[in-house]
Formats: C-alpha cells, structure tokens, sequence
C-alpha cells in the first residue's frame, strides 16, 4: 500500500535454494530488492506476497514463515526520482517446489531482471533497503523478527 504521505507498505520474498537467494534487480532505478511488492487496500500481507512473487517471478510460492518486519526511512539519492521516503516492509520466507537455482525464472516484468546470488555475497550488491544485507541472514538464523531504522 502506497499513499501521498510517502510511505509504502510492502510484502517480500526470501527465496532461498542451495545456499543462493533470488534477487530482483531493477533495471529502471539500477538497484536490487527482494521479490515482493505493494501491500493493495484490504490485501493481508501473506495474500500480496503470494500475489506480487506470482506476477514478478511467475511461479507459486507457499509461505514458510514469518521472517520480520524493517522500518526503514532514508534520505533520497539524488540520481533517483523515489515517490517515498519511509517504508514497512514485510518479509517472508517462501518457497516453490517448481524453483530452483540451476534454472534462473523467465523474466516476467520488463524491467526486473531476477538473478540468484550466494548469500554469502549479499553484502556485493545494491540491495535495498540497506539493512536487509545484514537483516536476512539473521532472520534466517530466527535472531530477530524486527527491525526499526529510523533517522533522527
């Protein structure tokens, strides 16, 4: 869910296989997000990340479980025309039985190119929001289930 206060409630995927987590690189803003998106007037946030990982990564997911849940608030760069600046992100860990890493999806979306990375190397790319580099690989180890970062 989006609004005109700048905030965006979003829904995304850990997909995790052999060690290497789907990412989705866009292309429009050149920068890496977890599969997922916006959370829709009434939608749950398990209904929206099933939804939005079908249409981005065209395949079904089921929800394992629950990872955690990043606030984030960032100062835009100036390079990117972003319409918000403060974010709730959900994220979930999920899997598809018809998803493997030695076979990288058909790209669905024109201007999302998905690309398996060890997780290892998570720190090696643009992924954002930034916390999720170091956010993930807790979550996955059940350290934590939530996280604030807010400026002040």
């Amino acid at each position: 869910m989006h609004n005109n206060t700048g905030i965006h409630v979003v829904a995304r995927g850990v997909i995790i296989d052999q060690g290497h987590i789907l990412i989705a690189h866009d292309l429009r803003l050149n920068m890496s997000l977890l599969p997922g998106g916006h959370i829709e007037k009434g939608e749950s946030a398990q209904t929206a990340v099933l939804r939005e990982l079908a249409e981005e990564v065209g395949h079904t997911f089921t929800i394992q479980r629950f990872l955690g849940c990043l606030e984030h608030d960032f100062t835009p760069e100036p390079h990117i025309n972003y319409c918000h600046t403060h974010s709730y992100s959900f994220i979930f860990l999920v899997a598809a039985p018809s998803l493997s890493k030695e076979k990288l999806p058909t790209q669905v979306e024109e201007y999302t190119m998905l690309q398996w990375i060890p997780l290892t190397e998570l720190h090696t790319i643009p992924l954002m929001p930034k916390p999720f580099v170091h956010l993930i690989p807790r979550w996955l180890d059940n350290a934590t289930t939530f996280h604030s970062e807010i400026k002040v």
